[in-house]
């Protein structure tokens, strides 16, 4: 899943994948803090 999103930022649209990718990543965190 990761590998496939790395791709995407090597593309043109690199900000557009970036920004979605950040917050998922934040909110991913953020989740595994509740659920330990």
């Amino acid at each position: 899943m990761i590998e496939i999103y790395y791709e995407k930022l090597v593309d043109e649209n690199a900000i557009e994948y970036l920004i979605p990718m950040m917050i998922i990543i934040k909110l991913s965190l953020e989740t595994d803090k509740y659920l330990k």
